[in-house]
């Protein structure tokens, strides 16, 4: 069970790029916040980095005690995000859009239990 919570952290705390399509550009650049429910553990806090450079969406993901880790196989739609993380084995994620723009959802290894994601969007600077 360690192991999956590991690699679900993991998941969280990586950097991943994407080959962008116009739906991937409705993300905003900037610093994200977020957590990580992992199965049977404690909340973990997040930071995602999220950037657009040329057609490349990257996205840096950290948690203080881990790092950071690479996400591939990432896709926007129209009312969500998905990608993948390798470990020690391959985590699966699959977030739906929240009316704050921000995503939720289940990330973990196939047929195993999952645990919960919530990326937020930057926070607006007031004037």
């Amino acid at each position: 069970m360690r192991n999956l919570v590991s690699a679900i952290v993991f998941v969280f705390i990586s950097a991943f790029l994407l080959s962008v399509n116009a739906q991937a550009q409705e993300i905003e650049s900037g610093t994200w916040t977020g957590f990580v429910f992992p199965p049977n553990q404690d909340k973990m806090d997040l930071t995602f980095e999220v950037a657009v450079e040329s057609d490349t969406l990257k996205i840096t993901l950290f948690q203080e005690q881990i790092g950071s880790l690479e996400l591939f196989d990432i896709e926007v739609t129209d009312d969500g995000l998905n990608f993948s993380l390798q470990t020690d084995t391959v985590i699966l994620c699959d977030l739906k859009l929240k009316a704050n723009k921000g995503y939720e959802g289940e990330c973990g290894p196939e047929g195993q239990d999952s645990g919960i994601m919530v990326m937020q969007p930057p926070k607006k600077e007031s004037k």
